[in-house]
């Protein structure tokens, strides 16, 4: 379903979300363009992360997923589906701020989410260099 966007009320409406093939460095789809675009028009700042919460997620071959983290390479974004696990939308910011998949159900960047059996998840020394090393990382 095409994407509708009313620019007068700065809001994009979309029930299922087409995020392609979900990967890095992949090219947006129009659904994609249309929702992470809001941001701009609503003046968030480009070493901001846009978290998009929708109903569904869906891959070009349609299918579902909790969530996903490619965006627009000038802009950090990801977006969540409401089938998400409770750590799906701070494991797709961890793609947002580099973060991989890793293997267990301890860590955070465990996949899928549902699997996570820790509470809080972990994330190990080095993946929590490479947040600070974000430029989405901003210390005071």
């Amino acid at each position: 379903m095409p994407p509708h966007t009313n620019t007068d009320r700065q809001c994009v409406s979309l029930s299922n979300v087409d995020v392609g093939a979900c990967t890095m460095n992949q090219a947006m789809t129009q659904q994609q363009d249309a929702m992470f675009g809001i941001g701009t028009f609503q003046g968030v700042p480009e070493n901001h992360i846009l978290c998009f919460w929708v109903n569904e997620v869906e891959t070009e071959t349609g299918r579902r997923l909790a969530g996903c983290a490619s965006h627009p390479r000038d802009r950090g974004a990801c977006v969540v589906s409401a089938l998400g696990s409770p750590w799906t939308l701070a494991h797709e910011v961890g793609h947002v701020l580099g973060l991989r998949h890793v293997n267990g159900t301890s860590n955070l960047m465990s996949t899928p989410t549902a699997s996570i059996n820790y509470n809080p998840p972990q994330l190990s020394a080095s993946e929590v260099d490479t947040v600070r090393r974000s430029r989405f990382c901003q210390r005071a």
